[in-house]
């Protein structure tokens, strides 16, 4: 009963040589509280840590070309409803707007994404784009901030933000002392249905104002 979930905005997926709609399967992953891995029958590999509202990914490529595609207007569902974006030397920022569960409205998303500062950003019509790295070395590293409040807000993240290993420690300690709250004794598949039903509960609500208590209104003001 009810409507189906919203989300998924901005896809980022590696392509190395692949064209931009061959789909990616995996062949193995690790998924922890913020951080999940990811390896890719193709060879292409992928690490991903989060802390509040930043994120560093890591891109490993076999020999060849190492692309990634970036798509502004993607979401779940086909609910996006526009975006705008400014792209200067390696890095873009902007906003995307995207309906509401149901459809019953729309949200917006403010965003600064920065490459890695050897890759070329090419534009893939109006809202895609196709990331280039060099020949030099086999990654590719992004880091990602979001704001409900303004793009200022979201670079100050990526600014700030730690690498890829320390924002994985960062968090995982923040998860350990949440989680470590409740003590569960019992058979390990009742334990871990426990523990990620737990994790999924306290996602949940979400934070829409900034440290200094600026928030955006529902109309946007």
């Amino acid at each position: 009963v009810g409507c189906r979930g919203g989300g998924g905005n901005i896809l980022i997926k590696p392509l190395g040589g692949s064209e931009m709609d061959t789909p990616l399967t995996k062949s193995s992953e690790v998924a922890q509280p913020g951080y999940y891995q990811v390896d890719f029958t193709n060879g292409i590999g992928a690490k991903i840590a989060v802390d509040g509202n930043y994120g560093v990914h890591q891109y490993h490529f076999p020999p060849g070309k190492k692309r990634i595609l970036l798509d502004l207007s993607h979401a779940f569902l086909n609910r996006f409803v526009e975006e705008d974006h400014v792209a200067i030397e390696n890095a873009i920022s902007g906003w995307v707007d995207t309906k509401t569960v149901c459809d019953k409205g729309k949200y917006r998303i403010y965003f600064h994404i920065e490459f890695d500062h050897n890759a070329h950003l090419e534009p893939k019509g109006a809202h895609q784009f196709l990331i280039h790295g060099t020949e030099d070395g086999s990654t590719m590293g992004i880091k990602i901030g979001f704001s409900s409040v303004s793009e200022a807000f979201a670079k100050d993240r990526v600014i700030g933000g730690k690498s890829l290993e320390d924002t994985k420690t960062s968090i995982t300690n923040q998860w350990d002392a949440i989680l470590d709250k409740v003590q569960v004794i019992g058979d390990q598949d009742r334990m871990e249905l426990f523990y990620s039903l737990f994790y999924r509960a306290l996602q949940a609500p979400y934070l829409v104002s900034e440290p200094d208590g600026s928030y955006r209104a529902i109309d946007g003001t």
